[in-house]
């Protein structure tokens, strides 16, 4: 039993002892014969698939490829690499300020303005909430860059 797509498996709804209709999964029943009610320890191998379903429908692909293992070579390569640029940036930029006004007008007109707008655009339905999340992406964007701008001409004009 291919138990792939259990989106296609329709409960069928049969009353209990307590009066309730309650919904039970379909069971590997004899034909003819009614479910039975007041079990519920059913297992996963007493289910069945409808048989309904298109065989096409029931392959699923995968979302995502699982990682590819790096190599020892590969992890030192990229540790040095990060390790390297932070040391030449760090011998490179005078001061610290100069990192913290790039992250700080960076990260908070993405956090503030730029990322609200695009969840706002997605779960948006009218079209004046879409002209909104646009004018905070926008907006976020030219803060960013006008920040970014500020603090790079601060820095070299010292």
């Amino acid at each position: 039993v291919d138990y792939s797509n259990q989106d296609s498996v329709q409960p069928i709804a049969t009353e209990t002892s307590s009066g309730l209709n309650e919904p039970l999964l379909p069971q590997q029943l004899d034909e003819g014969e009614s479910p039975k009610t007041g079990d519920h320890q059913d297992t996963i191998e007493n289910l069945e698939v409808n048989s309904d379903v298109d065989s096409n429908q029931m392959e699923m692909e995968p979302i995502a490829q699982p990682p590819e293992k790096t190599t020892m070579f590969q992890h030192v390569i990229l540790t040095l690499g990060i390790a390297g640029t932070a040391l030449c940036l760090a011998l490179l930029i005078p001061n610290i300020s100069v990192v913290f006004g790039l992250l700080g007008g960076t990260t908070s007109s993405v956090f503030g303005f730029i990322l609200p707008g695009l969840l706002g655009r997605v779960i948006s339905s009218s079209t004046s909430q879409t002209c909104e999340a646009y004018m905070l992406i926008i907006g976020g964007t030219v803060v960013g860059i006008v920040t970014t701008l500020v603090t790079i001409y601060c820095t070299f004009s010292n």
